[in-house]
């Protein structure tokens, strides 16, 4: 007997039929039993799954399994006004336009919508207006509340704000960035975008700013301290937002170069032709042909100047630089320019000597500006800066005058104990960079959270596990004893928290305290 034999019927003639649905076969040669397989298969899928020995057979009452191909009526739909693909597609514009700030008449430029003619013929894009008033918002209020939702989860953030206004010093705006830890890696977004022109930049004006914002995202008291530039009105500001709060070490070093570059004799001048040239070149057609043609002629990759901004941090080493590269064009270029004025060799011995000097305060500024660069490096980086200034004898005014700002700017630095600390919790520099009475601070606050976790041991039960009150065994622990004649007079031989490798979980679970006291710290691993 068959395995199909139980769902057919004999017919007289020797063929079967199905029991379920009457349906006749003919009759099979060589016991062939594939129309059966396809049958069940198709029209009986239950008894199919039964035949075939599959114990997750869908129940009566379950749907019918979704089929592999689509209706014609769903693949219209999809493309529909409020289809699921009309609404991915609108929702993936209004990502493109928002994080790449390009112009809202895209939507409206024909070249764009022949693209989406060609990929999606079926896809009608919105207006506009509509754009504006309904997808953009929407997807603003999305992200807005996903931000919302990770800052809950974080229990220490770090903020930092700057102000700037645009070339037509018509709108002025002040930015006010977060900085946390998002599943185990550091992460940092821009919590709002203020318009600031309406009232002066008082400190009070500010601060109310921003604490409208802080106050939304609810991490009025998970700030663990605030960077902003050193001026005055910010400093006001950055009080109201948090005790612990430092100037960004970027404006330091950049307001260092400019001490010692003031300096030089020949520099402002050499600046000042710099700049006339770029701006003649960039700005005749004529000029722009003969500059590419001298490099051609010289088989060389055509190099154009860099323009000298005031409030680039880096700016003025990368202009100088591009000039020395391109010198020998700039100055086949000007021998035939009459309105030009010929750069002489002292200043092209003055432009080498500078370079020279902002060097390692141009590659420190490109570490600060990184997204891995931490508050714990603020200080180590300073000390490595003044020692490598004072080993060299070259311009010695000009070098004085960038060790006395920086000097200034790393005792204000490790005055703080919030800089301090993260240094000695990070590993690559620990005790290196910093005074030994923070080893002993640090020590004094990891005691004092031990024994406020003792604390709590007592007052409640041990829930199964251990008791290691006697267990004082691993080395970290015999350290803290050994350390606390010397900085505490809190007693160690109560219940230790930190124990051995067999009692790590238990460890972890009473060191949370511990954990949030230096959330903090690590919470500004991208904070400059």
């Amino acid at each position: 007997m068959g395995k199909y034999d139980l769902y057919l019927k004999k017919q007289s003639d020797g063929s079967k039929s199905c029991t379920f649905c009457d349906k006749n076969f003919n009759k099979q040669k060589d016991g062939n039993t594939n129309v059966y397989l396809n049958h069940f298969k198709k029209f009986h899928i239950k008894v199919f799954q039964k035949i075939q020995g599959n114990s997750l057979a869908r129940s009566e009452d379950e749907p019918p399994a979704k089929k592999s191909q689509p209706l014609i009526d769903e693949c219209f739909s999809e493309f529909s006004e409020n289809g699921p693909k009309s609404l991915a597609i609108q929702r993936a514009i209004a990502q493109l336009i928002s994080s790449a700030a390009l112009p809202l008449s895209l939507i409206e430029h024909p070249g764009f919508k022949n693209l989406l003619h060609l990929t999606v013929p079926r896809f009608r894009p919105k207006s506009r207006l509509q754009l504006t008033r309904n997808e953009l918002p929407a997807l603003y209020d999305e992200y807005r509340d996903k931000l919302k939702m990770s800052l809950a989860s974080s229990e220490d953030v770090s903020v930092s704000f700057d102000g700037w206004t645009d070339s037509s010093q018509k709108h002025e705006y002040l930015a006010l960035i977060v900085h946390f830890v998002e599943e185990n890696k550091p992460a940092y977004r821009i919590l709002e975008v203020v318009d600031v022109s309406a009232k002066s930049h008082t400190g009070e004006f500010l601060a109310e700013k921003m604490k409208s914002a802080i106050d939304f995202f609810g991490i009025s008291t998970k700030i663990r301290c605030c960077v902003r530039d050193g001026a005055a009105n910010a400093r006001s500001a950055s009080v109201e937002i948090c005790d612990v709060n430092f100037d960004c070490l970027g404006h330091k070093l950049n307001l260092a170069a400019k001490a010692g570059t003031a300096n030089f004799a020949g520099l402002d001048s050499l600046v000042l032709k710099l700049k006339k040239i770029t701006k003649k070149i960039r700005m005749s057609s004529n000029l722009r042909r003969e500059w590419e043609q001298i490099f051609e002629e010289m088989d060389a990759p055509t190099l154009v100047l860099k323009k000298h901004v005031e409030t680039r941090w880096t700016s003025l080493y990368e202009a100088l630089k591009r000039a020395i590269r391109v010198k020998e064009q700039l100055e086949l270029f000007l021998q035939d320019q009459d309105n030009l004025e010929f750069i002489t060799a002292s200043e092209w011995k003055t432009c080498e000597a500078v370079l020279d000097m902002l060097q390692p305060l141009n590659d420190s500024i490109k570490l600060v500006q990184a997204r891995s660069f931490s508050a714990s490096s603020i200080i180590p980086v300073c000390r490595v800066i003044l020692a490598d200034l004072q080993t060299k004898k070259k311009h010695m005014t000009a070098r004085t005058k960038i060790i006395e700002k920086l000097s200034e700017e790393l005792e204000k630095y490790t005055n703080l104990k919030y800089l301090n600390i993260a240094t000695l919790l990070d590993v690559r520099f620990k005790s290196g960079f910093v005074d030994s009475k923070w080893k002993d601070e640090l020590l004094t606050m990891m005691l004092a959270t031990i024994t406020a976790a003792e604390e709590g041991d007592s007052d409640s039960d041990n829930d199964g596990v251990t008791d290691v009150s006697q267990s004082h065994s691993d080395p970290f622990s015999r350290f803290l004893q050994s350390s606390s004649s010397k900085i505490s007079k809190v007693p160690l031989d109560k219940k230790s928290v930190l124990v051995g490798v067999s009692n790590k979980l238990y460890m972890m679970d009473k060191q949370k305290n511990y954990r949030n006291m230096i959330g903090g710290y690590r919470s500004t691993r991208t904070l400059m």
